[in-house]
C-alpha cells in the first residue's frame, strides 16, 4: 500500500511539473508570427544574409526556448531591415511555416528582395533585424507573388515600383502574359494604366540599377480604313521628329499591329510619342511613352 500511494503521489509530482515547464501562453494549434515569438523571447532570432539580394537570399537561423513546439510563420511583407546601412533591405515575397521541436534549432531560407536599388547588395553574412510588416500596398504586391511564379527579376522591379517608384514599364518578363497579373496590381496601387510598353535598363556594374533606359519594347494595334499611304514616326513632347519607323508604306484597309523594339539608350528622359499618319496628315494613331 505505501509503494503504491508513493507511485500515485510521483505521478502527480511529474504531470505537475511538466505543467510548469510548458509554457501556457503559447496557442498550441496556430502558427504565429516569428516577431511575435522573438519579441516575448520563446524564439532566439538571428538573421544573415546569404551574399545576395535575390530569391533565396536570408537565413533564419532560430532556436527554440520553450518546451512546446513552436508554429513559427514568416509572412510576405515583412521588411528586414539591414544593421549596416549601407547595404538593402530585404522584402520577403514568400509566406513559410514550420515547426520548432521542443529546445530545438533550425534553420531556414527566406526568399526575399532588395526594397533600396540605390544601396549595396547584401555581402554573405551580412546581419538583419526580424523589422515589420511592410505597407498595406507592399503586403498586397507580396501576396500576389507569393501565390504565383514570376521571373525573379520580374519581381524585383515590381519591387522597386513600390519601394523607389520606379516606373511601372520597368516590370518585363520574357513572356509579357505571363506577368499580367502582377502588372494589373502594381497598376491598381499607383493608380495608372498598364503601360503598353516595357523599358529595359542598361546593365551597370558599379551600381545595382543604372536608371538609364537601353530598350524599348511594346506593341498596340491600329486601323486602316481604306487604301492608304501610312507613315510612323516618334516624336518628342515639343512635337519634333526623332526618328521615322515608316515612311510612305502602302496598306489597304484592315487591323495592323505595330512593334516597337528600339534603343533609346542615348535619348534624354521625358516624354515622347508614336505617331501613325494616314496619307501624311490624318492622325490615326498616337501612343506616349515615358523614358
Amino acid at each position: 500500500m505505501k509503494y503504491k500511494l508513493f507511485f500515485v503521489i510521483t505521478i502527480i509530482f511529474l504531470f505537475s511539473l511538466m505543467s510548469l515547464t510548458k509554457d501556457a501562453s503559447l496557442p498550441s494549434n496556430e502558427f504565429i508570427s516569428i516577431e511575435e515569438l522573438t519579441n516575448k523571447g520563446f524564439l532566439e532570432t538571428n538573421i544573415r544574409g546569404l551574399g545576395g539580394y535575390q530569391e533565396d537570399c536570408i537565413e533564419f537561423d532560430m532556436q527554440n526556448n520553450t518546451s512546446d513546439t513552436l508554429l513559427v510563420y514568416i509572412e510576405a511583407g515583412r521588411r528586414l531591415l539591414s544593421v549596416d546601412t549601407t547595404i538593402q533591405d530585404i522584402l520577403l515575397v514568400k509566406n513559410k511555416k514550420f515547426r520548432i521541436f521542443p529546445r530545438k534549432r533550425k534553420k531556414v531560407k527566406g526568399y526575399g528582395f532588395c526594397c533600396q536599388s540605390s544601396k549595396h547588395a547584401p555581402y554573405t553574412n551580412a546581419e538583419f533585424n526580424i523589422g515589420h510588416l511592410a505597407p498595406d500596398d507592399w503586403i498586397l504586391l507580396a501576396e500576389v507573388i507569393n501565390k504565383n511564379e514570376f521571373e525573379p527579376n520580374s519581381i524585383q522591379h515590381a519591387v522597386w515600383v513600390l519601394s523607389d517608384n520606379h516606373e511601372l514599364s520597368s516590370v518585363t518578363a520574357s513572356d509579357l502574359s505571363s506577368i499580367q497579373e502582377l502588372r494589373k496590381t502594381l497598376a491598381e496601387i499607383k493608380e495608372v494604366k498598364i503601360p503598353w510598353y516595357t523599358l529595359r535598363y542598361k546593365t551597370d556594374t558599379a551600381q545595382l540599377f543604372s536608371n538609364r533606359p537601353e530598350q524599348i519594347v511594346g506593341n498596340f494595334n491600329y486601323r486602316v480604313k481604306n487604301n492608304s499611304v501610312i507613315t510612323i514616326s516618334i516624336k518628342d513632347k515639343k512635337g519634333q521628329i526623332l526618328k521615322r519607323i515608316v515612311n510612305a508604306e502602302s496598306k489597304g484597309p484592315g487591323e495592323y499591329k505595330f512593334n516597337l523594339n528600339m534603343n533609346v539608350l542615348k535619348w534624354e528622359k521625358g516624354e515622347y510619342a508614336v505617331y501613325i499618319y494616314q496619307d501624311y496628315s490624318k492622325l490615326i494613331s498616337k501612343k506616349v511613352f515615358i523614358l
